[in-house]
C-alpha cells in the first residue's frame, strides 16, 4: 500500500462491505438462474465389479519403490 494514500478505517471498512455484499447479491443471482437438472441413480450393473481381488504383496512392493526409489 502507498504511504501517502488517505484511507481512514470507516473507508476502508465500508468498502470491503460493499464488496462483500455485491459478491453475495451477484452470487444469489447467479444462483437462482442456473439451476441443477434432476439426478437420477445408476442403473444396476452400470458400474463393473473387480473381477480379482488386490494383490497385497504387489501393493506393498510398489509402495516401498516408490517411497525409497522414487523419492517419496
Amino acid at each position: 500500500m502507498k504511504k501517502d494514500v488517505d484511507l481512514s478505517r470507516r473507508k476502508f471498512l465500508l468498502g470491503g462491505a460493499g464488496a462483500i455484499l455485491g459478491g453475495a447479491i451477484v452470487g444469489s443471482i447467479g444462483g437462482s438462474i442456473i439451476k441443477p437438472g434432476i439426478a437420477h441413480a445408476a442403473m444396476p450393473g452400470y458400474f463393473p465389479r473387480p473381477t480379482n481381488l488386490l494383490d497385497e504383496n504387489l501393493a506393498r512392493k510398489f509402495g516401498w519403490h516408490h517411497y525409497f526409489k522414487s523419492g517419496g
